[in-house]
């Protein structure tokens, strides 16, 4: 008797799997809109945030297709139906909502030590960051650079090289197809003003080298990008309140 080897998979691969079946057996054609993510969080027994990451997936497939304000439809415009191989655990990476919470974690405690260790030489490069941000004409563009930056120099100025190690890891992550299809709608100004007004809490507090401070000010900004997330999927899910 033959066995396959188990794979471990994240539960918004699991969900992604089901409803990728789903679309090529038929049962959602080409140009049909899924139901909304209400309704699948409920019959799947998950939060929406699992179901919108599933369907982040899918739409890297290609399967799917989000129409802003309409809602999620499965994608028509093929000539021949896709082939979906089913997600693995290096397919697609992390899912969004599991990497915040990995970085609330290991960022929290990150800023606890640096608030303690801190030279005035690495707190005035954590501010340069923070400058250079504020100065930067295109807002979206601080994920990419001075936003990654200065979370790298806080990490920094734990003096723990590993510690700096796992900072850079888990943003190389949020580089990756899944996190960047999924903040597609959160380029919004607004994000742009939140996550500078957060960095300044974050920096007064390593300034004042108040270490409950600087864990909270780090824990409420990442609480805040989750929730810009959430609800800037939640544009693209407009199918949970209005009609096609």
């Amino acid at each position: 008797m033959a066995f396959q080897a188990i794979e471990p998979q994240r539960m918004y691969q699991q969900i992604a799997n089901q409803v990728a079946s789903l679309i090529q057996e038929g049962q959602f054609k080409p140009g049909e809109r899924l139901p909304p993510e209400r309704d699948l969080a409920k019959e799947f027994g998950v939060s929406r945030n699992v179901v919108r990451e599933a369907m982040v997936a899918l739409e890297l497939s290609g399967l799917i297709e989000v129409r802003i304000g309409a809602g999620t439809f499965v994608h028509s415009n093929r000539e021949r139906p896709v082939r979906f191989a089913p997600l693995r655990q290096d397919d697609v990476g992390p899912g969004p909502f599991e990497l915040l919470a990995a970085r609330r974690v290991v960022e929290g405690e990150i800023a606890v030590i640096a608030a303690r260790t801190a030279t005035d030489e690495q707190l005035a490069n954590i501010r340069e960051a923070l400058i250079r941000m504020e100065r930067d004409p295109v807002p979206y563009r601080i994920s990419r650079n001075w936003d990654r930056i200065f979370h790298g120099r806080i990490a920094a100025a734990t003096n723990n090289t590993v510690l700096v190690s796992i900072v850079d890891t888990m943003w190389k992550a949020m580089l990756d197809p899944m996190f960047e299809t999924f903040s597609q709608h959160a380029r919004l100004p607004e994000y742009h003003r939140m996550t500078l007004d957060d960095h300044r809490a974050i920096l007064a507090a390593l300034d004042q080298h108040d270490s409950a401070g600087a864990r909270q000010a780090m824990d409420e900004h990442l609480m805040h990008v989750e929730g810009v997330l959430s609800q800037a999927d939640e544009l693209a899910s407009a199918s949970d309140r209005k009609p096609a």
